[in-house]
């Protein structure tokens, strides 16, 4: 693939992508909009910023690892962003998450442009998975905490942000 591209040609690409990778995966059919409302409006919003994202990240030096790394970082800020208890840093939490997921679509697509697909960049985007799946669920047990001022939900999010660590067989496999 070329790495210049139109933003036209960039868009549709990322569209052919998504759509494959979303029927492959999780047999989900974004042609049919009464079947998968919710999916398909959130892939247009991913797929639509995502493109113009390419179009300027493609010209630059940043690696799709980097890409990789702000995707993971976007999920600790979340969970800051929930801790802080008032619904403007709430209302921006919940923005953050809604929007972590657009730099994990195109890192692999950069990628794959670039040329610089590797296997270290696939190991990374599942940590990217797990470390944000890790803070929004301690993002729940700070707001809970924060608003309820019980203690025990501090002890839940530090709970469940253990036992993924201590899931050896995920990374022995690796």
């Amino acid at each position: 693939m070329k790495i210049y591209q139109p933003l036209k040609r960039i868009r549709s690409a990322l569209y052919q992508d998504v759509y494959r990778a979303e029927k492959e995966c999780f047999d989900i059919d974004l042609s049919n909009w009464k079947k998968h409302p919710y999916t398909k409006l959130k892939s247009y919003y991913y797929i639509e910023l995502g493109a113009v994202l390419i179009y300027f990240l493609i010209k630059t030096k940043i690696s799709p690892n980097s890409i990789t790394l702000v995707y993971a970082l976007l999920g600790i800020v979340g969970a800051c962003l929930f801790a802080v208890g008032n619904n403007t840093a709430l209302f921006i939490g919940i923005f953050v998450f809604f929007s972590k997921a657009i730099p994990d679509w195109i890192d692999g697509h950069i990628a794959r442009m670039k040329g610089q697909t590797s296997k270290i960049g696939g190991m990374l985007d599942e940590w990217g998975a797990q470390v944000n799946t890790i803070c929004f669920q301690l993002a729940i047990c700070l707001y809970v905490a924060v608003n309820t001022g019980s203690d025990i939900y501090y002890l839940l999010g530090i709970v469940i942000s253990i036992i993924p660590a201590i899931n050896f067989r995920t990374y022995v496999y690796q």
